[in-house]
Parts: C-alpha cells; sequence; structure tokens
C-alpha cells in the first residue's frame, strides 16, 4: 500500500507515521503509531495549556476523553455500546489510589461519567455542582459528601490531567520494555484491540427498523 494519494498527499495515520507504516507493520509499529496518535493528536495539546486563561474545560475534556481509549487497549477489544462500562473501569484503573471524600470508588467513577465525561461530550458542559478549580493546594480530584450523599466535584484540571498522562506513560512502557507473563498478556491485549478498531467499518447510514 502506498503512502501517497494523487488526490490527497502523504496519509498520515498519526502526527508522524504515514500509512506505510503499519502495511502492514509489526507490534512495534503499531505501538509507534497508537502512543503517536495519542499524545501528538490529544494529550500534547492538552498539556500546553497548562496555564492558559479559560483553557480548564478543553484539559479536562481531553483527559476524561482518553480514559475510554486507555481501557480499550487495556481489555484488548472495542467498546461499542458499551462506552459506560469501558470508563468506569479505565477511570478505577487509572485513578486507582485516589478515594476523594471518603466515597467508593465506584461511585467516584460512576459521577465522573455522568457529570464530567458524557456532560462535556454532550452538551460541553458539566452535569451539576462539578467545578474546576486551578489550586496547588488541591489533588487532582476531590468529592465533597454529606448523608445526603456526593454534593460537589471539585477538580484540579492540571493535576487531574498529570494522572492521566503518568498512567498513559507508565503503559507504553511496560507494553515496550517490561518482560513477563503478565507483561506478555497486555501486548497481547493491545494488538487484539490494535487489529478489532482497524477492521471496524463505516456504520449503517440508516439505523435498523
Amino acid at each position: 500500500m502506498s503512502d501517497q494519494d494523487p488526490d490527497f498527499g502523504p496519509q498520515y495515520i498519526s502526527p508522524r507515521y504515514t500509512v506505510e507504516k503499519i502495511s502492514p507493520g509489526v507490534f512495534t509499529d503499531w505501538l509507534d503509531v497508537w502512543e503517536d496518535r495519542m499524545w501528538g493528536w490529544w494529550l500534547a495539546h492538552a498539556d500546553a495549556l497548562r496555564g492558559q486563561q479559560h483553557a480548564e474545560y478543553m484539559m479536562v475534556h481531553i483527559a476524561v476523553g482518553i480514559i475510554e481509549p486507555l481501557e480499550i487497549a487495556w481489555q484488548g477489544t472495542d467498546s461499542e455500546s458499551q462506552s459506560a462500562r469501558f470508563f468506569r473501569n479505565g477511570f478505577l484503573r487509572v485513578f486507582a489510589p485516589e478515594k476523594p471524600g471518603g466515597v467508593p470508588p465506584p461511585d467516584v467513577a460512576n459521577i465522573i461519567y455522568k457529570a464530567v465525561r458524557c456532560g462535556l461530550t454532550h452538551s460541553t458542559m458539566l452535569k451539576g455542582p462539578v467545578f474546576l478549580v486551578a489550586d496547588d493546594r488541591m489533588g487532582p480530584l476531590q468529592l465533597r459528601s454529606s448523608s445526603r450523599g456526593v454534593e460537589q466535584v471539585i477538580i484540579n484540571p492540571v493535576k487531574f490531567l498529570d494522572v492521566v498522562i503518568k498512567w498513559f506513560r507508565r503503559y507504553v512502557h511496560a507494553l515496550r520494555e517490561v518482560q513477563g507473563p503478565a507483561a506478555d498478556e497486555r501486548r497481547a491485549r493491545f494488538e487484539d484491540a490494535w487489529h478489532a478498531l482497524h477492521a471496524r467499518t463505516l456504520p449503517c447510514a440508516r439505523p435498523a427498523a
């Protein structure tokens, strides 16, 4: 397959690589492209927004948007029709040490999915009393609750993004360098996810009756 289209020029499949890289490519090629896409198209732009005025929403939007793709790679399968489950599992994996406000982690994942991920994705707004606060004294995520349940969610955009970037880099390093049965399983799952995603076709133009 040529990496040059006579009408559109080189066919870039990530910021640095053309389609030639994965035609057909091997594991390290697929990982190179995936890492380049995740960083170069998404996380690098969120990272560059640090300190810029009114950039907090975009930083958080990108950070929460990356969690589901990370879980797809981890599990080794597409998340079609299962976005909620994949996001929640991915959030619990990425933010594993966090238990803000004493709220059980599954409940935190559910709140962040509905109030932040879905809020920003579907309406460009956070749902309910969710606040983005750029204060170095705060951690990445804080929930304030009472006997009535969770009443307020506070996100430090920079530190929230830091958690996602750190997990992403650690995961890529593990795929490249770590040895042993568990690491081999992770590489096999990543390869399964890669092939599943690249086998997708366009959806039907009309929904089934």
